[in-house]
């Protein structure tokens, strides 16, 4: 007598689903579906093909911030910020390649959503089954990428790289993927100071936790790169802007 078919959400992480072409090709999954959050970002930023509408929200605070830092001044020094200076370095290097444009901001948030739903889509192939690979993309696209979520921030740019980290060591613990997951923590840490302590301190956990389940190696050491990496890289971004404002 033959099995009942799954039925309802179960059917979307059963066996039966691996055959799906969602399954087999996550990859293309993830193009799809960061394909349409581009879309979805996009045209609720500019009127179609290219005239963009007027940005608001925090955005604009660290877009000035960073056409001031391609004037010559220093935050903290020249003006105030009470974040790390990833952001406005972002924003330095987008000004000095395409100029100060109103249009900047919104394809800066049309990337960044781009690349974090392929990220989340990627990720959840790895530990999901069948079509259910594409659920936390969409939630993502339906419930946070709302109009007044689409303010290319800190906070964006941060759980870029905080993606990007966790991705890296999903596969395995080994020692070039824990120095690549503490150098895209220390970014994190550099746009967002809080969340990135504790992706730091939480992917440290997880890889001791990982080495000691495996067996290879100290459980310590591995951490400890990953701490210290992350370090370095943080003060490598951030190091020459405190020096020139000085602890006081």
């Amino acid at each position: 007598m033959p099995e009942k078919a799954p039925s309802g959400l179960a059917s979307l992480t059963s066996v039966a689903p691996m055959d799906s072409p969602a399954a087999q090709r996550p990859g293309t999954a993830a193009a799809l579906l960061g394909l349409f959050a581009f879309a979805s970002c996009y045209f609720r930023s500019f009127a179609f093909p290219h005239l963009p509408f007027m940005p608001g929200g925090d955005q604009i605070g660290f877009f000035t911030s960073g056409s001031r830092m391609v004037a010559g001044q220093l935050p903290y020094h020249d003006f105030f910020e009470i974040l790390p200076v990833g952001t406005d370095l972002a924003y330095t290097a987008l000004i000095k390649l395409f100029g100060f444009y109103t249009w900047v901001p919104g394809a800066v948030m049309a990337f960044l959503a781009a690349g974090i739903v392929i990220l989340i889509t990627l990720a959840a192939a790895r530990i999901m089954r069948g079509l259910a690979i594409v659920i936390p993309g969409l939630l993502l696209l339906g419930f946070l990428l709302l109009d007044e979520s689409l303010n290319a921030t800190h906070h964006w740019f941060c759980t870029l790289a905080a993606m990007a980290a966790m991705f890296v060591l999903l596969r395995d613990v080994s020692l070039p993927r824990i120095a690549a997951a503490g150098a895209l923590a220390g970014l994190a840490t550099s746009f967002t100071q809080t969340t990135g302590a504790f992706l730091v301190i939480g992917l440290a956990i997880y890889v001791a936790w990982k080495s000691k389940r495996t067996r290879a190696g100290a459980s310590w050491r591995k951490p400890l790169l990953l701490c210290a990496v992350a370090i370095a890289v943080f003060f490598a971004i951030n190091g020459y802007f405190i020096w020139q404002a000085g602890l006081r």
